[in-house]
């Protein structure tokens, strides 16, 4: 997962985990592969954090390897986001296995997400939703979660249906973001989200451009994470500077 959104392979970083020792027990967070139970993963930090740009960098992980990617936004995406280190500007024959569809309402969306089950023309290994929460009410009270399970259950649907439709066991993922204040620790309403959500991408600014990315599994205790990324974004880049692993026992840390 983590290799698709910094753009890095495995094969050819060395980290350390936080006891100061070398690891590859969770290399699987750097495999192509999804590992089960991470395959439906929510995207959530402030604005200008480069969300859009980590979705953007697996949607094109999937492209260059042939595979169908659709990408869903409410604005119109005048030019390509910041990319990856190491990575070059993507081809249009690459560009071509993106569908981007920009979808201004909840009504909207709704409607789409209801009739992807007809779309029989293509199969997406990834699904993407740039900006989930533009799709909800502006501020969530108790009576608006209704509204909100609703566009969740529709989306995680939408993309199991896509997901039934691969003739393999290729990798497939849904990949949602969403925007919340600075300075925001932990995901309000997470327990709510776990419903739908498997694993959790938390982004927090360090300093100016400085921005560590955590993967938080689902009902993990106290939200510990499996991984942190810091990277920084700098001359229309994003730069992965330091990784950190956690320590899992063996039982749960093999390659998948």
């Amino acid at each position: 997962m983590l290799s698709r959104l910094f753009h890095i392979d495995s094969l050819n970083r060395h980290w350390i985990d936080r006891n100061g020792q070398s690891t590859s027990s969770l290399s699987f967070l750097f495999d192509a592969k999804n590992r089960p139970g991470y395959e439906k993963t929510l995207l959530y930090g402030p604005e200008l954090s480069g969300k859009t740009s980590l979705l953007f960098e697996l949607a094109m992980s999937f492209a260059d390897e042939g595979k169908h990617v659709l990408f869903i936004c409410r604005k119109k995406i005048s030019k390509l986001p910041l990319l990856a280190q190491g990575r070059t500007q993507p081809t249009n024959n690459t560009l071509n296995y993106v569908q981007i569809v920009y979808l201004d309402t909840r009504e909207e969306y709704l409607n789409y997400m209801s009739s992807i089950h007809f779309l029989t023309s293509l199969k997406f290994n990834a699904v993407i939703v740039d900006g989930i929460n533009a799709y909800f009410p502006a501020t969530i009270k108790k009576e608006d979660l209704p509204i909100v399970a609703r566009v969740m259950a529709l989306t995680v649907d939408a993309f199991l249906f896509q997901k039934s439709k691969q003739m393999s066991e290729a990798s497939s993922i849904l990949l949602i973001s969403m925007s919340v204040p600075c300075g925001t620790k932990s995901l309000p309403r997470q327990a709510f989200y776990e419903r739908w959500i498997q694993c959790f991408l938390s982004i927090q600014e360090k300093e100016s451009e400085l921005f560590e990315l955590s993967l938080i599994p689902a009902n993990a205790k106290d939200s510990c994470s499996l991984a942190n990324v810091l990277y920084r974004i700098r001359d229309q880049n994003f730069i992965v500077e330091d990784v950190e692993y956690s320590t899992l026992p063996d039982s749960g840390s093999s390659e998948q």
